[in-house]
């Protein structure tokens, strides 16, 4: 297993790269690290070749000067260069999704497969304003100061009540975040577009909660309807952070949708 801190441009990037197979490269959410993906990349570990990186200014990686989702998207295809990787399926999370589609949008000849959990396409007028006062927050009170809230507001009743330790997991997520790694991330998502994956012809999977405020059970065909064709799951009882709330049915559905066909 390789897990290093790579010089990447004028980016420092944790990266891990583990096993052997097709490639699958995982982007984690706003405030998340890659060690969110801990059992799905167990589960599909045995047949491909798993790559996890921190997105700059989350986790091991230091914030970069600049932080938009662009900028990640672009650092995602660097970090496939320098793995030597010329495509590679993407399993992403929240605000992780939006990189993909960047990532799809601009260059869908690096990619095979597509897998969004808890998917987000455009951030409505509310809460652009919402990540632009949490960044202002974060930023004079530093990570206590929200993740406390973030962390039983974006769980499941249900989590929170048979799995305590996942909600004490994103809250320790949180906490460990540097603030301004974690603000400058706010301030892009405030930022974002939603990509033109119209035309992309790739296999995509869709998952999300039930009680997922961010990505509505309710609104996830309309994501779909944004892809040429993408299938869709939904997991009964749990909130945003699907890859560890609901660990066992991701990864059987990931296993399922990436098994060869």
């Amino acid at each position: 297993m390789a897990a290093e801190l790579r010089e990447l441009g004028s980016q420092s990037i944790w990266v891990v790269d583990e096993g052997e197979g097709p490639a699958i490269i995982f982007i984690h959410g706003l405030g998340g690290t890659s060690n969110v993906f801990d059992p799905a990349a167990t589960a599909l570990g045995g047949d491909h070749r798993v790559i996890c990186f921190d997105l700059t200014g989350h986790g091991m990686s230091p914030p970069s000067k600049v932080t938009s989702i662009s900028g990640w998207a672009d650092d995602v295809v660097a970090i496939l260069d320098d793995r030597g990787v010329e495509v590679a399926s993407i399993v992403a999370h929240s605000m992780g999704t939006i990189i993909a589609q960047e990532v799809v949008a601009a260059h869908v000849h690096r990619v095979d497969k597509i897998a969004l959990l808890g998917p987000i396409r455009d951030v409505a007028p509310a809460g652009r304003q919402a990540q632009r006062d949490r960044a202002a927050l974060v930023r004079s009170s530093g990570m206590a100061a929200v993740a406390h809230t973030i962390s039983r507001s974006a769980t499941s009743a249900t989590v929170q009540a048979e799995q305590p330790a996942v909600v004490a997991f994103v809250k320790e997520l949180l906490q460990r975040q540097s603030p301004d790694g974690y603000a400058a991330a706010c301030e892009a998502l405030a930022e974002s577009s939603p990509p033109d994956v119209s035309t992309v012809e790739r296999p995509v999977l869709l998952v999300t909660g039930s009680d997922d405020g961010v990505s509505p059970a309710d609104r996830l065909g309309d994501i779909a309807a944004a892809f040429r064709s993408a299938r869709t799951a939904v997991i009964d009882g749990v909130g945003h952070w699907t890859p560890i709330e609901a660990a066992a049915e991701v990864n059987r559905l990931l296993t399922d949708f990436f098994a060869k066909d």
